[in-house]
């Protein structure tokens, strides 16, 4: 391929990238994406755009607390509500840092190639965090460590991927595996979270939930109630029980999306539901949503110009050499290889991604998967843009396989 035909071929489309992001952004008054929320005197600290926000636990406008261009998520408020401790990646990898809650400098605490993820603080005053850094396995552990730094303690069970103490006692309620960024939905297999409490001296521990799906997030509470999120009941919703695993208590009813994140503090329980906040108060049961309005400039959202080479991924060559068609950001475009000409956009869709494109035999067609009505399919799309696509096999099963040979088939028939 010659130089000249290659920058024509970036040129365009770098145009196309353009009008697809255009396309796919939303108006100036769209909600955020609100994740791992924290809450303590009075204030909520959460995660979006990459960023820290604080706002008020009764909702209202949110004010940026981190601006780096990394991301900073898994905040945590001291119980005084003073300082935040969180993971952030201002230095390359995901360690675990420590700033007031008003803002300001933050301060790296930990110096480990491997992800810190914070969990929250100790009634001591530590903060607490998981890592694989030390497991033959890659298994999460816990450690605690003084905001004001020091050499991290890993806390004596493994694996541990969360982690709540017992107010005022000496027990433990934990979970040995950690699934929160799973997709899959009611899983019931070998890996299935379970909440199991007991004491480090002497070490003595006890599963203390059965049900054989999630059962995650232990959440100690004053009451002497644990607090976690089980999907026994099918989406994932909070629920409440002893911590002998008895007297099983649901508390949120959403059929909708699940219970996520949740954290603990002031008398209430703080998650994420959609893209939203959500504030459980455990004394009156009081259930809602917390109102927030994101100030954000939204850079991430904002029409503008692409590299298409940094997203090249499928691609494929017409069978006389002269066409190639390629896959940039989710979209298929067709140009020639060798001379300058017209780049066709033959998909426009931001809602879903085309891929694995391919030429039929007398280059007519052009065959890729997408997503039709939330599953994999295959199309058939004009070369020339001369004709409307088509779906071929209706409920065909996902593959990752080149589809050229079907098409083959498919047209050799016709």
């Amino acid at each position: 391929m010659s130089k000249v035909s290659l920058r024509s071929i970036v040129a365009g489309l770098l145009v196309g990238s353009a009008a697809a992001a255009s396309a796919a952004t939303p108006s100036p008054s769209s909600d955020g994406f609100y994740r791992y929320p924290t809450v303590a005197a009075g204030a909520v600290v959460f995660a979006a755009e990459g960023d820290l926000w604080k706002v008020p636990v009764e909702g209202g406008v949110a004010t940026r607390l981190t601006a780096y261009e990394g991301e900073e998520k898994f905040p945590a408020l001291s119980p005084d509500g003073r300082y935040i401790a969180f993971t952030a990646q201002y230095d390359g990898t995901d360690d675990v840092y420590v700033m007031a809650a008003s803002g300001g400098e933050p301060v790296r605490l930990t110096y480990h190639p491997t992800s810190d993820q914070v969990l929250g603080w100790t009634a001591d005053g530590r903060i607490a965090f998981r890592s694989r850094r030390d497991h033959p396995h890659a298994d999460y552990r816990v450690y605690t460590l003084p905001p004001t730094g020091g050499v991290p303690q890993m806390v004596p069970l493994e694996p541990a991927a969360w982690i709540s103490w017992e107010p005022g006692g000496s027990r433990i309620a934990y979970e040995k595996i950690g699934l929160e960024f799973h997709n899959w939905k009611r899983y019931q297999g070998g890996e299935a979270e379970q909440i199991s409490v007991g004491t480090l001296q002497p070490m003595a521990f006890t599963e203390v939930t059965h049900w054989d799906g999630k059962d995650a997030f232990p959440m100690w509470a004053n009451d002497g109630r644990i607090y976690f999120v089980t999907d026994r009941w099918g989406r994932p919703n909070l629920a409440s029980m002893l911590p002998d695993g008895g007297d099983v208590r649901r508390l949120t009813d959403f059929t909708d999306y699940d219970v996520r994140w949740p954290r603990m503090g002031d008398g209430k329980i703080v998650y994420q539901h959609k893209m939203d906040i959500w504030s459980y108060d455990l004394a009156s049961g009081k259930n809602q949503q917390v109102p927030v309005s994101l100030p954000s400039d939204r850079l991430q959202v904002r029409e503008r110009f692409v590299d298409p080479t940094e997203n090249l991924r499928g691609w494929g060559i017409s069978k006389d050499g002269e066409r190639i068609v390629l896959e940039s950001r989710g979209d298929v475009f067709v140009t020639r290889t060798e001379k300058k000409g017209l780049i066709r956009r033959l998909t426009e869709n931001s809602a879903a991604r085309t891929k694995d494109p391919a030429f039929s035999p007398d280059g007519k067609w052009v065959s890729a998967w997408t997503e039709v009505e939330g599953e994999e399919q295959l199309m058939l799309y004009s070369a020339d843009n001369s004709a409307p696509a088509k779906q071929l096999f209706p409920h065909f099963g996902f593959t990752r396989d080149r589809v050229t040979a079907a098409v083959e088939g498919l047209l050799s028939r016709r």
